[in-house]
């Protein structure tokens, strides 16, 4: 292509790779073909062997990554809390007021918290790490003539970069070729418009933002293609003079972040009241000043579920982690939950319903219908009409239509160890693999070529192609391919088998009436035109003028195999799904009906011309009942995303294109492809899918509900366990009994709770009924009314369920009665952990063993509790002593009584309504 043109003129390398020429001077005051020299590169690339030299001599081209926080730093946040302001406070006190034991326990407390908060937010960090390795950002770079797709970590300097709208460039780059190219510069410069770029030598002195031969790694490519020479890497570019700074930026808190924020604040609120009252009528209930404070301090404690933050976020990182398997990679964690609020979502058609493999099935000419064989883009297969077959290169309209074809676009074949993909678009793809069925390769024709000018493909204008002017002639020749209806309206003459003749009516209706029957089977169809001159085109608009109109090619992407079934998922989990997409009507239509989304013959296919014409109230009405929207614009895309979310309604958006990076932004949950999705379109979503499959975005909506459903079981355990302490505290002041629980007692039962149960249930897998529960959709609230009265019942349970115990034990001594509270009232919650496990199903529907971390936290918290009152140790902290093994039944038999209660519960609400 344009490397071989070039490539001739520079011949003479010069010894030696500076980031400046000897002169000093910046690279953009040099013309192209010096910097190529003191690069010691050529526009056909580098060789292997000079990668490797000088990825030694340079290191990796990355910039230092946001630095996650030490671990002092992590183990310093545990102490941020007002919560353990409270327990530090506390123990200075004990210690001063000569209550040794309760300060040793209030600093074991304090230490156990902090050791279980800093290992639950360790792993959240390293979980993100290892997410972050996955998602990796791609370059495409000629080496040994050869265009490739490498990792963009490892460009060096002197590679040659080629670029086309919608990539992110990989490093800062010296322009060599440029047609039509415009950057977005925001994230160095702070310029919001584009800017045009050129290739040409700039003399003068320019700041960054003015050398407009310049590409800045980290910058955008808005429109057009170029080529470009690495000339720094990593920190040592532009953006990685500012990495600190870009390090250091903080994103705004996601709607589930200001909902924990208000529930710790509400939480917090009620518990200081809650405290309040109990310090107030203990003192009135003729209580020790000091043992009162030290009660209340340790209610509080009580109260507040200090845990929360740090279980939200193992949860959201085991969550993250586990969609990761599901090939959707999350690029923060409050992303994980909001996918599973999801209530609509807006997905396109083109490898993500469908496989994304274009392949050419049919050709149409003036004369000709031709059908076409093969697999995806294998360039193997057979040419036949009417079942005879065909020598391409002896039909001449259809050796014209695949050289148009071939040469019209900027797609590349790669092949490696037997299977083949493309570098670029599928659908210039597919005409490339065509070609090469007929024994037509590109490689051949821009060998031959002395000047070349590209056309990227342009979503407004809807076409795109290349100029090529052969070495053997004085002309050249210009090829265009694109929507049917843009070509044709820009042809004045038809190829035939008798030669060229002016394109009449008739022609144009026969060979819409094959683009639309081709449409309605779920084909899709590009036209191709060429035209001959002598002079070199001024722009894509002069270009495509009076072209000579050659066929269509109708291409085959048929549609995944298990689409239809996620597409049943979604709807069977009260979620819409709304194609969105660019291609035809007929095409959209019928793709829609094959896979399930559209059932009723009459539906209507909404048109993005018919979008732009609408107000906003006539929009928002009409999407209520469509189901497919066709030939959407960028405009039109991110309309509908603002006229849903107007609705109520959480949307996620699909996209790949640097288009939709605006619908991807406003959306709730931006999807972008990572096989096939430009860098701006990734940059721009949330949630990146390493297969481009549609499935794939419903299971990350599962597996969203399934972290959002144990954020909810969590937090509603903690609470109920602490509204249970609260409420025994209470009922004793009131009653003028001795208190059932000591200040250590309770500080020990929190431990417990926080400690092992809550991290062993926020471990719960998928229950498989979890897309049923449609309580989850437009709803990220943590507690719902819904758990209100359970809060309630279970914290009376509780109550009614120790206080009576510890009466009954008091007449053989105060300290076997708080023995036995503090015993019944540690099964209480053991047994509530089991009934947290599903808001729905009942434990034996589950499997007692099924997450086999709540049976180690179980077994945990047994042994700790025996240890607590069998050791002299345990004895002495909380003041307990030992009870007989009948004793152990009694209370173990008394206390399941809540969990059999429970389950008569769910029993009830199964079959009433949701919980």
């Amino acid at each position: 292509m344009v490397f071989d043109f070039l490539e001739t003129q520079f011949k003479r390398l010069a010894p030696g790779i500076q980031q400046r020429s000897a002169e000093g001077k910046p690279w953009y005051q040099y013309e192209a073909h010096d910097v190529l020299k003191e690069l010691r590169t050529t526009p056909a690339g580098l060789l292997d062997e000079d990668v490797t030299l000088r990825q030694t001599e340079h290191g990796s081209n990355t910039l230092p990554e946001r630095r996650g926080r030490s671990l002092l730093a992590m183990v310093a946040a545990q102490f941020v809390s007002p919560l353990v302001g409270i327990l530090i406070l506390a123990a200075v006190i004990s210690y001063f007021a000569n209550h040794l034991v309760d300060m040793y326990v209030i600093v074991a407390v304090i230490v156990i918290n902090t050791l279980i908060g800093f290992t639950q937010e360790y792993r959240a960090e390293q979980s993100m790490s290892a997410l972050k390795k996955v998602v990796r950002t791609y370059a495409k770079v000629y080496r040994n003539k050869k265009l490739h797709r490498v990792p963009a970590t490892e460009l060096v300097p002197g590679d040659i970069v080629e670029l086309i709208a919608g990539d992110r460039v990989p490093a800062d780059l010296r322009l060599i070729s440029a047609q039509n190219v415009a950057v977005e510069q925001a994230a160095l410069t702070g310029e919001s418009a584009p800017q045009a770029k050129v290739n040409e030598r700039i003399g003068e002195d320019r700041s960054v933002p003015d050398q407009d031969n310049m590409a800045w790694m980290g910058t955008i490519i808005v429109r057009g293609k170029a080529l470009g020479v690495v000339t720094t890497i990593g920190l040592a570019t532009q953006i990685g003079t500012i990495a600190e700074e870009i390090q250091t930026a903080k994103r705004p808190l996601t709607p589930f972040q200001r909902e924990v924020r208000l529930l710790s604040r509400q939480v917090l609120l009620i518990a200081g009241l809650l405290a309040g009252f109990i310090f107030a009528l203990g003192l009135m209930r003729g209580g020790e000043l000091f043992e009162m404070f030290l009660f209340t301090l340790a209610a509080l404690v009580s109260l507040i579920p200090e845990g929360l933050p740090a279980v939200i976020s193992i949860v959201l990182a085991v969550g993250v982690y586990r969609m990761s398997k599901h090939r959707a990679i999350v690029r923060n964690l409050p992303s994980a939950e909001t996918m599973g609020s999801v209530s609509i979502i807006c997905t396109d058609k083109t490898g993500t319903i469908t496989k994304g493999e274009m392949m050419v099935q049919h050709i149409v000419t003036a004369n000709h219908e031709v059908t076409v064989s093969g697999e995806g883009f294998i360039p193997q297969g057979l040419f036949t009409e009417n079942d005879m077959r065909l020598d391409p290169a002896r039909v001449e309209e259809l050796a014209r239509i695949l050289e148009a074809g071939t040469l019209a676009v900027d797609a590349e074949l790669e092949e490696h160890n037997g299977a083949y993909s493309i570098i670029g678009d599928p659908t210039e793809g597919a005409l490339i693999v065509a070609a090469q069925k007929a024994g037509l390769l590109r490689s051949s024709f821009f060998e031959r070529t002395r000047d070349t000018i590209s056309y990227p493909f342009d979503s407004r204008v809807r076409y795109g192609g290349n100029y090529l002017a052969f070495s053997d002639s004085t002309e050249g020749v210009v090829y265009i391919t694109g929507a049917f209806e843009e070509v044709v309206a820009a042809s004045t003459q038809l190829f035939t088998k008798e030669g060229v003749r002016p394109l009449q009516e008739e022609d144009i209706v026969l060979f819409n009436e094959q683009n639309r029957a081709y449409s309605k089977r779920g084909l899709r169809v590009v036209a191709t035109a060429y035209k001959v001159g002598h002079e070199r085109p001024a722009s894509a608009e002069e270009a495509a003028k009076e072209l000579i109109f050659v066929g269509l090619f109708a291409m085959i992407d048929p549609p995944r195999e298990n689409v239809r079934i996620a597409i049943g998922r979604a709807h069977e989990a009260g979620v819409r799904v709304m194609m969105v997409t660019g291609d035809f009507a007929d095409t959209a239509w019928e793709i829609s009906r094959q896979v399930g989304l559209i059932t009723d013959e009459d539906s209507v296919v909404l048109l993005g011309s018919e979008i732009e014409a609408m107000g906003e109230d006539a929009l928002r009405q009409r999407l209520k009942t469509t189901q497919v929207v066709a030939r959407v614009t960028p405009r039109s895309k991110l309309r509908i995303v603002q006229a849903l979310q107007h609705e109520g309604e959480i949307v996620a958006m699909t996209g790949d294109g640097v288009n939709d990076a605006p619908a991807l932004r406003q959306a709730d949950i931006g999807v972008a492809m990572g096989k096939t999705g430009t860098d701006v379109a990734q940059e721009a979503a949330q949630v990146i899918l390493t297969d481009d499959d549609f499935s794939s975005i419903v299971d990350a909506m599962e597996e969203g509900r399934v972290i959002l459903r144990n954020i909810r079981q969590t937090t509603t355990y903690l609470i109920t366990t602490n509204v249970g302490e609260a409420l025994i505290v209470i009922t004793a002041l009131l009653l003028r009994l001795p208190l059932p629980l000591l200040p250590v007692q309770i500080l020990f039962l929190n431990l417990v709770t926080d400690g092992f149960s809550t991290s062993a249930l926020g471990l719960e897998k998928n229950h498989h009924d979890t897309l049923k529960a449609r309580d989850h959709v437009r709803n990220n609230r943590i507690l719902t009314r819904g758990v209100i009265p359970y809060l309630l019942v279970v914290g009376l349970f509780m109550t009614l369920g120790t206080i009576p115990v510890f009466l009954y034990y008091l007449p053989e001594g105060i300290e076997k009665a708080r023995t036995m509270a503090f015993v019944v009232m540690a099964l209480f919650q053991l047994w509530n952990v089991l009934n947290m496990r599903s808001f729905r199903q009942s434990l034996f529907r589950l499997g007692i063993f099924s997450n086999i971390f709540i049976v180690g936290a179980i077994f945990l918290s047994l042994v700790a509790q025996v240890a607590a009152m069998y050791t002299p140790i345990g004895q002495g902290l909380f003041r307990v002593v030992p009870i007989s093994l009948g004793e152990w039944l009694f209370a173990a038999g008394l206390t399941s009584s809540l969990f059999f209660f429970v389950e008569g519960w769910k029993w009830v609400k199964r079959r009433r309504v949701s919980f």
